[in-house]
């Protein structure tokens, strides 16, 4: 199971980030790969043009293409994939939070460990509909079912966003301590079997 570590990500140290503060930022930490929905992104970077986008995390060869064709809107900036000890300091900085995941056969099965970094740090987000499964984790989720429903939450969580405080005692269940304490107690059991 993907986790978290509230420790390591909590630590927020004073850094540079060089993102500006007074904007209202829009931010993805993690892999820019192709479970990512492109189209939906540059749709929804154009009509949230006051927003800026924020996108931290390395690009992988085969669509590099595409997103090269998001980063040419001015209200977008990419930043290399950075330490998980610094992800508590660059959140600091966004308002809310995607996870633009297109469906597919690999998504459709995936829970990404964004879930709870970001609910552990009571940030806002907005995820796609990309696992069916979703909605079952967790009511306070926001699951946008389409691209104009996307677009709406993001705009309404800049301005008013929900009481997140559920979505970080719910991270707290994924603590890779608590997991890790579970995963060596069924050890034990199976090797004692």
């Amino acid at each position: 199971s993907n986790g978290v570590d509230s420790n390591l990500i909590n630590s927020k140290r004073n850094k540079n980030t060089g993102i500006n503060r007074n904007k209202s930022i829009v931010m993805y930490i993690g892999s820019i790969d192709t479970r990512i929905n492109f189209n939906l992104l540059e749709k929804t970077i154009i009509k949230l043009n006051k927003f800026e986008f924020v996108f931290i995390g390395n690009i992988k060869r085969q669509i590099q293409n595409e997103f090269n064709n998001i980063t040419k809107y001015v209200n977008v900036r990419h930043l290399n994939s950075i330490d998980y000890i610094e992800i508590g300091s660059y959140l600091t900085y966004a308002k809310v939070c995607i996870i633009p995941f297109r469906r597919n056969n690999l998504s459709k099965f995936i829970l990404p460990n964004k879930i709870f970094e970001y609910s552990i740090l009571g940030k806002p987000f907005i995820l796609t509909n990309f696992n069916y499964c979703l909605k079952d984790l967790h009511p306070d989720l926001l699951i946008a079912n389409n691209e104009e429903e996307f677009m709406q939450l993001i705009d309404s969580q800049i301005n008013n966003p929900y009481d997140t405080s559920k979505l970080k005692n719910f991270a707290l269940n994924f603590e890779w301590k608590k997991i890790s304490h579970q995963y060596r107690k069924l050890i034990l059991k199976t090797i004692k079997n």
